[in-house]
């Protein structure tokens, strides 16, 4: 599980985007509601995060309600399934937001919906992308050197890489002033290059909230 900090610098959406996709807008439901609230404090999936890369992915193609418009044909079309399932294309040329079904099939979701026939290349949601407005946002996998994330592992929660220690843990050790050699000690397996990747990616979050 992802907090909004982490969510908003892996996904490449906004603080202020994610609470607006997290509320009811009159009968429209909202666009994607997080996996787990906790009291005030919410956490957003890994699937949370691939589908909210789509949306900032295709904020480089083509204008947000655009984005929105085609999130909620999709909900309306795949009510039970989660957005992170379907492949959301686009390119600037089309001015358009485009689904690659399951059986292979493009169809128009903003300009014609439900026209099937367009066909666009598809880009990788999991590499490394700029936002227009300049930001860089971090490969989803390995946002760092030294941090991994896999569904498989903690739930998709950021770890060291080839370790199921959580960076938060490692980067907190070292704010308490431990350092590489001493960490290893108590985690056999976290390098050198582990802790500098856990206190780069802690950087990173806190600057992204």
């Amino acid at each position: 599980m992802f907090n909004v900090p982490e969510t908003v610098l892996l996904s490449g959406v906004t603080t202020a985007q994610l609470s607006y996709w997290r509320k009811r807008h009159g009968e429209q439901p909202p666009v994607l509601e997080p996996s787990l609230r906790h009291g005030r404090r919410i956490y957003y999936s890994f699937e949370d995060v691939v589908a909210l890369r789509s949306f900032a992915h295709l904020r480089a193609a083509v204008s947000l309600p655009k984005v929105r418009q085609a999130v909620r044909y999709l909900l309306s079309q795949y009510p039970d399934t989660h957005l992170s399932e379907h492949k959301l294309l686009s390119a600037k040329h089309l001015r358009t937001v485009v689904h690659l079904t399951a059986d292979g099939e493009y169809v128009d979701l903003v300009e014609r919906p439900g026209q099937e026939g367009i066909h666009v290349v598809m880009q990788e949601i999991y590499d490394p992308f700029k936002l227009s407005n300049g930001r860089k946002v971090p490969a989803l996998t390995n946002p760092t050197a030294g941090i991994a994330i896999d569904p498989e592992v903690r739930s998709g929660q950021p770890c060291i890489d080839g370790t199921r220690v959580p960076y938060a843990v490692i980067a907190g050790l070292t704010q308490d002033g431990l350092d590489a050699r001493r960490i290893a000690a108590l985690y056999p397996g976290v390098t050198s290059t582990g802790v500098k990747g856990a206190m780069a990616f802690a950087k990173q979050v806190a600057e992204a909230s």
